[in-house]
């Protein structure tokens, strides 16, 4: 009888001992009659300094517990049954690891902790954040700088009204005008190793005025599709206005032949002008004009390569009319000497010059009877991007009726036809 009672104590030992070794639910402990309980399995910490966390630990078989084990970055303290942790600033970029080991008496506990790495360590901005005024186009310089050599940086993000050039250690920041009244918020991020920096880029807005400028006896013409520049022309003389700089430059002197190499000279008409400042018009050759493009920053000024012979016909003058944003597409048109028009001398055919290169544009078209019911055609403005070109074509009995072309089938004339069938049979048969 006392052998089946001893048998039963011992059943009764162990189901109490199993029963709490399975109730803990974090990480595992040691020994085989202390169980600590937490509630947290792993603590991640920013790399921001006097970040904190508190876990509620419990514990089964002892009466205290304390913290025995943690990395030196890290701050324990015990409130009751509270452990709060507060990390100190990760000084790199790199993530950093360790372990807080809980014990009371012969049980222990370890959790993980975790620190991500600092950004600042890594990529150096300086400064972090830039305003522009609501019209301003002079560039803003961001040092950034790697915290160590060996190290690659790119710039993965950009807002679309930003203008961003990068140097070996800087980056230059170019707002485009806000034609908004409201101001306008963005960021530049710079990446490295996976970790990204943020520039915040902040740009007022506009207030509308209307500014008269008095500059001799030319009026404006045109401005650049960025609202940078303007230029304008009279009496054989042309200027240009910067509004980034306040800056007025004339051009020619209104008389005598054009030196290339002294814009204060000759005759000039200019008729339009690029976002990068680049003029179009057209220069007094002895008596011709000629197509030019001049960019007075970088002191080039470029007479533009007619096009080839047409039927026999060398090209004896031109003009540029229209140039796209960037510059690299120009229109206007060239003339070619012709006798089959009474009093009629020349026939003006369409141009476009790309990065330099012309191409004449179609000049027949179809269902309006032969060609020769044309005096010519002028290719008067071009699109932005430079894809389509926009003017006129010019009739025998001197009437412009409006066209376009497309850069992707330049030989195709698109006319802006009116519903008067009266209209194409008097001026076309």
């Amino acid at each position: 009888m006392k052998a089946l009672r001893y048998i039963k104590l011992l059943t009764a030992t162990a189901l109490v001992a199993l029963s709490a070794a399975s109730s803990f639910s974090c990480a595992e402990s040691e020994g085989p009659s202390v169980v600590i309980l937490c509630e947290t399995e792993i603590v991640v910490f920013p790399y921001t300094a006097f970040d904190s966390r508190t876990l509620s630990i419990s514990v089964n078989g002892a009466d205290s517990w304390d913290v025995s084990e943690k990395p030196d970055w890290i701050a324990a303290e015990r409130e009751g049954q509270l452990l709060t942790l507060t990390a100190s600033e990760n000084e790199s970029f790199r993530e950093r690891t360790g372990q807080i080991v809980i014990s009371a008496g012969s049980g222990r506990k370890t959790i993980p902790v975790t620190q991500t790495g600092n950004p600042g360590a890594l990529i150096h901005l300086s400064p972090e954040s830039v305003s522009f005024p609501g019209e301003s186009f002079v560039p803003v310089a961001v040092e950034v700088v790697a915290m160590e050599s060996s190290l690659e940086w790119t710039v993965t993000s950009v807002p679309d009204w930003i203008d961003c050039t990068r140097t070996e250690l800087k980056l230059e920041l170019t707002a485009q005008p806000n034609r908004a009244y409201r101001e306008r918020r963005g960021e530049v991020v710079v990446s490295s190793q996976g970790i990204s920096r943020h520039i915040s880029v902040v740009q007022s807005g506009t207030t509308p005025s209307f500014i008269v400028r008095q500059v001799g006896n030319m009026p404006a013409m045109a401005v650049s599709p960025n609202g940078r520049y303007v230029v304008g022309w009279g009496g054989n003389r042309s200027f240009l206005y910067d509004r980034g700089t306040d800056q007025t430059t004339p051009i020619g002197s209104g008389s005598g032949e054009v030196d290339p190499n002294d814009i204060s000279k000759g005759r000039y008409l200019a008729y339009d002008v690029s976002d990068t400042g680049l003029i179009v018009g057209a220069a007094f050759l002895g008596g011709d004009t000629m197509p030019f493009s001049l960019d007075i920053d970088r002191g080039e000024f470029t007479w533009l390569t007619l096009p080839g012979d047409l039927e026999g016909r060398a090209p004896s003058s031109g003009i540029a009319w229209g140039v796209s944003a960037d510059g690299t597409a120009i229109s206007g048109m060239v003339s070619y000497p012709r006798t089959d028009f009474e009093n009629t001398q020349l026939q003006n055919l369409p141009v476009v010059w790309q990065n330099g290169s012309p191409t004449v544009l179609g000049h027949d078209p179809e269902g309006l009877g032969d060609g020769d019911n044309t005096r010519g055609y002028a290719a008067n403005n071009i699109s932005a991007d430079g894809s389509v070109v926009a003017g006129y074509l010019e009739t025998r009995f001197s009437d412009r009726v409006g066209c376009y072309w497309t850069m992707s089938d330049p030989e195709k004339v698109n006319l802006f036809l009116l519903d008067d069938p009266e209209f194409y049979s008097t001026y076309f048969n």
